[in-house]
């Protein structure tokens, strides 16, 4: 995924709530490391998202 699209579905998901469904299967490493990619997020934009609840922290989903 590219830098925009990225940002692009964050936004989406803090939004609407919608996910961005993944092609195939999700690796783990995208929830383990949800807390690190919503911090860099914040830090790029200077505008720190509300952070969704621990359960829901990843806005990526796979395609099953």
């Amino acid at each position: 995924m590219s830098y925009d699209e990225i940002m692009q579905a964050a936004e989406n998901y803090v939004k609407t709530g919608e996910y961005y469904c993944l092609g195939f299967s999700t690796p783990d490493f995208v929830f383990d490391e949800a807390d690190e990619l919503w911090n860099h997020i914040a830090n790029l934009t200077s505008n720190p998202f509300q952070i969704p609840e621990k359960e829901e922290r990843s806005f990526f989903r796979c395609a099953c």
